[in-house]
């Protein structure tokens, strides 16, 4: 399903997600709902390179903004998501960074941020340091194990404890509409010791021999990252579901065929920026 979608009747306030372990620091998941965009990108697009209007993104990042509880000048997104590896830290001096996929601070105020449309938004907070950190991870940031290099960053640069990691793994194109080749399932599901496995299924139904897809499940595999990085499976937690299934909620880059919005991710260091 791509195009016009109908996201009237929801109300005027923008539904962002949250998780329940991040209680004590800004965060959230934004949702397409409570912005001014219209077409392909109703509501609240938060994408600036999409082909919608420029000033309604820009007045959806000031409603997200308002809801999420964070000033935008204190908010740092990539310039570019290169579904990499590269672990950016930002602090006051640092607000614009460049070509990265995960952000991490520990500054009081900063809010770090990323962008997606079907990929996995995770956010990650240390309470014992005020660390955290933003992270897109699509298929191939999980062959290159972002996730897992996100929480390595966090250890090396602002001392975080990997038991005291809390992670929240946000809305995603889930298994049951994730359709890809073998050798991205064999990729994907070959990073992490606890990945499940990929389920095979016929193309188009038919069951042709030698002609299949399969379906692989994004947030389990970034799960199974984070594990290894030494997070305790107890304080990661799923947030929102499937992208593309929920189209009156999330924008889905694969079932609008490139035309659509993305959501906001967000996680701040506790404090006020100084």
């Amino acid at each position: 399903m791509s195009g016009v979608v109908d996201v009237t009747g929801q109300g005027d306030e923008p539904k962002i997600l949250r998780a329940r372990g991040f209680d004590e620091t800004p965060h959230g998941f934004t949702t397409r709902l409570g912005g001014v965009s219209k077409g392909a990108w109703a509501a609240l697009n938060l994408g600036r390179a999409t082909g919608d209007d420029e000033a309604s993104v820009a007045k959806n990042h000031q409603i997200a903004a308002e809801s999420g509880k964070f000033k935008l000048a204190d908010l740092a997104t990539p310039k570019t998501q290169v579904h990499g590896a590269a672990v950016v830290t930002v602090t006051g001096s640092t607000m614009a960074p460049g070509e990265c996929d995960a952000l991490t601070t520990a500054e009081p105020g900063i809010v770090v941020g990323v962008r997606v449309a079907d990929c996995v938004p995770i956010l990650l907070w240390d309470p014992s340091t005020n660390s955290v950190a933003a992270v897109h991870s699509g298929w191939r940031g999980v062959v290159a194990r972002i996730p897992f290099h996100a929480v390595v960053a966090m250890i090396d640069r602002h001392q975080a404890r990997p038991a005291k990691i809390r992670a929240a793994v946000g809305p995603a194109i889930g298994p049951c509409c994730y359709e890809v080749g073998s050798d991205v399932a064999r990729q994907v599901t070959g990073v992490a010791e606890h990945t499940p496995r990929f389920q095979v299924i016929p193309v188009n139904g038919k069951g042709v021999v030698g002609e299949v897809k399969m379906r692989v499940d994004l947030r389990a595999a970034v799960v199974s990252l984070l594990m290894d990085a030494g997070l305790d499976k107890k304080h990661i937690e799923l947030v929102g579901g499937c992208t593309s299934c929920e189209t009156r909620l999330f924008f889905s880059h694969r079932r609008d065929k490139g035309t659509t919005g993305r959501h906001l991710a967000f996680v701040g260091a506790r404090g006020t920026r100084r």
